[in-house]
């Protein structure tokens, strides 16, 4: 079972990765973005690629943060 996961930023897929679950392992994807207007955004995507059951969001095992840091 292949679990993918991605960060986009305005549409444009900027990072990936991928585990195999069956193997054990985890799945670490991370990016730094500069947003430059009020229209910039980042879009965090998941999915399973191959083999039976779910991809659960909702367990101790998931966890997705997000920081904005302000310049001076």
């Amino acid at each position: 079972t292949h679990h993918y996961a991605s960060l986009s930023f305005n549409g444009s897929r900027t990072t990936t990765g991928t585990v195999d679950i069956s193997q054990g392992g985890h799945c670490y994807i991370a990016n730094v973005f500069t947003f430059n207007g009020s229209t910039d955004y980042v879009e965090v995507e998941t999915f399973q690629g191959t083999g039976a059951g779910n991809v659960d969001a909702t367990g101790q095992n998931s966890l997705f943060g997000g920081y904005r840091l302000i310049g001076v």
